[in-house]
């Protein structure tokens, strides 16, 4: 008889990582990362949106705007137009 297997660990609502939907751990993995003032993890956020646009075949591209403070800007191409008329948005 082999040992049982091990139980992988639950979160405090009870959900183990293998029940977690992606987008959830995809969170949770944003959420541990530091973005409050006045101390931010600037590498760290941008170096998550890297691995997500180049996951998603994404084209980005690294800005500085502001001397020392680089931002991910990410393009995602879509097929169709939408306008703004009127404070309406139209498809």
């Amino acid at each position: 008889m082999s040992p049982p297997a091990a139980k992988k660990p639950k979160d405090a609502n009870g959900a183990s990582s293998e029940d977690e939907h992606p987008a959830v751990s995809l969170f949770r993995e944003y959420l541990r990362i530091k973005t409050v003032q006045p101390d931010p993890d600037y590498a760290g956020s941008n170096a998550f949106l890297e691995r997500q646009a180049a996951r998603l075949g994404l084209p980005h591209r690294i800005v500085e705007m502001v001397p020392g403070k680089r931002s991910v800007a990410v393009t995602a191409a879509t097929t169709t137009t939408t306008t703004i008329k009127g404070g309406q948005v139209r498809g």
